[in-house]
């Protein structure tokens, strides 16, 4: 697991399908190393669990596309998963087109811990010995201290939205290239860390053969990438893997289980005219009294 925790870089994203992705992989030839293999073969699993508040308010903005925002998950990577197994505790910036990442490497249990104890305003390393709380914080101070303000800054962040997917990264030069595959999301849990990604429960959020290719530097695209990519009609799309998630779970709450729109209560008779309303008026035009439901000598007065 990659110890960098401060990430200050540019992103392009390009959905296509597996296919056109290896082509492309395929043109960069030699320069072209694999970057890390978490489980040995064949890419490794990324575990996204998004925090959020119960209202949506980081995703809701996301999705507006803003000049600014900003996401807060925790993030693991391989198949294997307990309480006591690592992950990255990370805040995740957009400021124009310019990535700022910055993020915290912690057990699941101590993740948790951290965030429950920022959110309630607590000391983070209150009941550890000194031992564990310098290998459990033992992040840069001010990371740590980012971390706990955001935190603490939206108050009622809660598990919302998890996100699994399997990656291949490479190395080019300067610059990291990552072809995720197989996305799968639900409605976010800390337990979702201890479920094996391909649990039905999980959903998938890409059609089948389909991939999100992201190419990551800290300058401009180089030339080369540039006409490559345009050459083989490969064109950067706003994509955010959460945002569809989320979209993909709000459909799913208004449809019915067989896809259908659900329906609202009936408005109109079989025959396709308005329901009447309840007559509340006598023939002859006046308002219908209402039964008495005190007598004459207990009416309010």
């Amino acid at each position: 697991m990659s110890c960098v925790q401060v990430f200050n870089r540019r992103e392009k994203k390009y959905l296509l399908t597996l296919a056109d992705c290896q082509v492309f992989l395929d043109a960069l030839g030699q320069a072209l190393v694999l970057d890390v293999d978490v489980d040995g073969h064949d890419g490794y699993t990324v575990r996204n669990l998004y925090l959020d508040t119960p209202d949506h308010l980081l995703i809701g903005r996301s999705i507006q596309k803003p000049y600014f925002k900003e996401k807060l998950r925790v993030r693991s990577y391989g198949s294997d998963a307990s309480v006591d197994g690592w992950c990255f505790l990370e805040i995740k910036r957009k400021l124009g087109g310019q990535v700022y990442k910055r993020r915290t490497p912690l057990t699941i249990a101590q993740a948790r811990d951290f965030v429950d104890r920022s959110l309630a305003g607590g000391a983070l390393i209150d009941g550890l010995s000194e031992k564990q709380a310098h290998h459990c914080y033992s992040c840069d101070e001010q990371i740590r201290r980012e971390l706990t303000w955001t935190l603490g800054h939206y108050r009622r962040l809660v598990p919302d939205i998890s996100v699994n997917y399997r990656r291949c990264a490479y190395r080019y030069h300067n610059l990291r290239i990552t072809v995720d595959r197989l996305l799968r999301y639900k409605r976010g849990s800390w337990q979702d860390f201890l479920i094996k990604p391909d649990c039905p429960d999980f959903l998938p959020l890409l059609p089948e053969g389909a991939c999100v290719l992201e190419v990551k530097g800290e300058g401009s695209m180089p030339l080369k990438i540039a006409n490559l990519l345009n050459s083989f009609k490969i064109y950067p799309q706003s994509y955010s893997k959460v945002g569809a998630a989320y979209q993909a779970l709000a459909v799913a709450q208004t449809t019915s289980p067989g896809g259908e729109p659900k329906r609202q209560a009936q408005t109109t008779s079989p025959g396709g005219e308005p329901k009447r309303q309840a007559q509340t008026t006598s023939p002859g035009g006046e308002p219908k009294r209402q039964a008495q439901t005190t007598s004459p000598g207990n009416a309010d007065t």
